[in-house]
């Protein structure tokens, strides 16, 4: 494998492929657009498959990384993602939108409340 970054691949596959990392690791695969015979083209890459994801035209799955390393090098492919559980960390996002979180103790308990969550993907700034 190359140790050349790879922008087809998040920071965390690429610095697994550049470590040599030999190993099964859960991939988010976007493609360019809709694919027809996905199924086919799936069935050749790997047998564990989690999900399709028709909204981002991808699939969820687990992947080794020599054949990550490879798939991303298709023209088919937008961009490949590894896999993870992400949280919130309210103790930074609220005060920097100085947002008010009703309290427990008083009843609030969200319960029919709908919550529309519109991501920036933006951090606030580091402060010194």
């Amino acid at each position: 494998m190359r140790r050349v970054r790879n922008p087809k691949l998040c920071p965390i596959l690429n610095a697994k492929i550049i470590a040599q990392s030999i190993e099964e690791l859960p991939i988010i695969v976007q493609f360019k657009e809709d694919i027809p015979n996905i199924n086919n083209y799936l069935a050749n890459m790997s047998n564990r498959i989690k999900s399709k994801l028709p909204l981002i035209d991808g699939f969820s799955g687990y992947m080794p990384t020599d054949l990550i390393y490879k798939l991303a090098n298709s023209p088919d492919i937008d961009y490949i993602s590894f896999d993870s559980r992400v949280y919130t960390l309210l103790d930074i996002a609220t005060p920097s939108i100085d947002a008010y979180l009703p309290p427990h103790d008083k009843g609030y308990e969200g319960e029919g409340i709908t919550i529309a969550v519109i991501d920036t993907g933006l951090s606030p700034p580091i402060m010194t």
